[in-house]
């Protein structure tokens, strides 16, 4: 079980690379606002965590929520494995990260595809990817 503390905190240590996938998202007008603020809810599976990140991304056009939210949700996981120790993740409550931890990389994995589906109808999508990738990874 996670509460929306770690993403919360996920958010804030990761500042600048939020800030500047945002102004990327900004610069291809997909994006209008990111909401910092996460809804206290309690997350037990990554179906939870999908739904807690829906909320963080508003897009400019419905038809964007998808490719926001497949991608911040991927960037979510991502950060997550990477500025969390596995100790600490097994000491915490949020344990179900790293019970099969194969099944958890693939959850991300199925995000980042997702994303790269829905991006590739833009223009020039490949210089943005590079840049984006740049950034978080």
């Amino acid at each position: 079980m996670l509460n929306n503390n770690l993403l919360q905190w996920l958010y804030q240590k990761n500042l600048k690379i939020f800030t500047s996938t945002f102004e990327i998202f900004k610069h291809l007008n997909l994006i209008s606002n990111i909401n910092p603020v996460f809804k206290e809810q309690i997350i037990n599976n990554l179906d939870d965590l999908k739904n807690a990140v829906y909320e963080f991304c508003v897009p400019l056009n419905s038809d964007y929520t998808s490719l926001l939210t497949n991608f911040y949700t991927f960037l979510f996981c991502h950060l997550m494995i990477k500025k969390r120790s596995l100790n600490e993740i097994k000491k915490s409550s949020y344990k179900f990260l790293i019970n099969d931890l194969i099944l958890f990389n693939s959850f991300k994995r199925t995000f980042y595809y997702d994303f790269l589906d829905e991006f590739k109808q833009f223009p020039c999508y490949n210089v943005f990817l590079i840049k984006l990738l740049k950034r978080v990874l």
